[in-house]
């Protein structure tokens, strides 16, 4: 149980830093002077991004078999 709570914490934190992203994105695209203050490059974002995309999965992955595991386990 705690470690569904866990996942869905980690999920809730990855898609605050999607959403995250959508918004320097829109930013960017609205104010094209400005620069991405975190990342070097919009290739070093992008690649975050994608890595970020990944684990994402992985989680959800996870998530989904701890529920298995828990319905089959009642």
């Amino acid at each position: 149980m705690e470690n569904e709570e866990q996942l869905l914490e980690n999920i809730d934190a990855n898609l605050d830093a999607v959403e995250h992203k959508e918004n320097l994105q829109e930013s960017k695209e609205m104010d094209s002077g400005s620069s991405i203050k975190k990342f070097k490059n919009v290739e070093a974002l992008s690649k975050a991004y994608e890595n970020l995309e990944r684990e994402f999965t992985k989680k959800c992955q996870k998530l989904n078999e701890l529920l298995c595991d828990n319905s089959d386990a009642k």
